[in-house]
């Protein structure tokens, strides 16, 4: 459980960061959402992109209907478990430029891989 936990906007980042919910590369100059708090005594802080940011309130909030948020997997934790056909397809109306970056054809996640 988290004793507390602070979001922010940021406009323009500095320099390339990981996405905690896509596993992708955030990159120089792209707006995203940071995140930093203390979870059961130890410090945590996450860089997301904005649309990951709300498929994954929406994916938590609406279709899987949960109601813990602290206990809410991200996003690339979910894919693998959870998440079937029907909740993808409607991750990728509604969040297309998450859905190409996370379930890309495997010789594309190959070749991102490799960059």
């Amino acid at each position: 459980m988290s004793d507390f936990y602070n979001i922010r906007a940021v406009k323009k980042s500095r320099r390339p960061h990981r996405c905690e919910q896509c596993g992708k590369t955030i990159e120089q100059g792209t707006s995203y959402v940071y995140g930093a708090g203390v979870f059961d005594g130890d410090f945590s802080a996450v860089h997301e992109h904005e649309d990951c940011r709300a498929a994954w309130q929406y994916l938590h909030g609406n279709l899987l209907e949960s109601d813990f948020y602290d206990g809410w997997p991200f996003l690339r934790e979910v894919e693998s478990d959870s998440m079937n056909e029907a909740v993808r397809a409607d991750i990728a109306e509604k969040f297309p430029a998450v859905a190409a970056r996370m379930w890309a054809a495997p010789a594309q996640r190959d070749k991102e891989g490799a960059s």
